[in-house]
């Protein structure tokens, strides 16, 4: 959380209980349920709101469709739907901007069961709206963005091979010397 009085995790669906988000206060060590997902489905990454007031998710529904990118209030409530997108395609890397009022997201385009390519995208939290942000690239991920709104970090994925050789890494001993 913003004030750091509190971590947020998922917590795996057991026998008696569906997936849900727990908050657990530092101080106490007292955990308190955020939110259920939905049967059938579960949460990847959570992204808490710079104000503190809501925790972005995406929803993944397992054998069915779409993928959906939700938000839940931190003080607790329901899931609010923001967006989704239909397989084969899918989304990740949440993080918000720092007015609290859109998301940041990366949509992964497959043809032919293989990668396309990653675009970045933005969703008004409140209205859904969506836009892509105007960089494309195959492999954007773990997005960062700065307090102050001006820069986005990220990092760049690349699924190549290469072979590489070190020379004369290792000390050398007293009697090669």
């Amino acid at each position: 959380s913003p004030d750091g009085r509190q971590v947020y995790y998922k917590h795996l669906k057991d026998e008696q209980t569906p997936e849900r988000i727990v908050a657990r206060d530092l101080v106490s060590g007292q955990e308190r349920v955020i939110s259920r997902a939905p049967d059938d489905s579960e949460f990847v990454e959570l992204a808490m709101s710079p104000d503190g007031k809501l925790l972005a998710s995406k929803l993944n529904w397992r054998d069915k469709a779409p993928f959906e990118l939700v938000v839940a209030p931190s003080a607790g409530g329901e899931l609010k739907r923001v967006t989704s997108i239909a397989p084969p395609h899918w989304f990740q890397n949440v993080a918000w901007t720092p007015d609290s009022r859109q998301l940041l997201f990366t949509k992964h385009y497959w043809r032919d069961k293989r990668l396309d390519r990653v675009e970045l995208w933005r969703v008004a939290v409140e209205s859904g709206k969506e836009e892509p942000v105007g960089l494309a690239a195959e492999g954007i991920r773990d997005l960062c963005i700065h307090p102050a709104g001006h820069r986005i970090a990220y990092t760049f994925f690349k699924d190549s091979t290469e072979i590489w050789a070190m020379e004369k890494y290792l000390p050398v001993s007293g009697a090669a010397k």
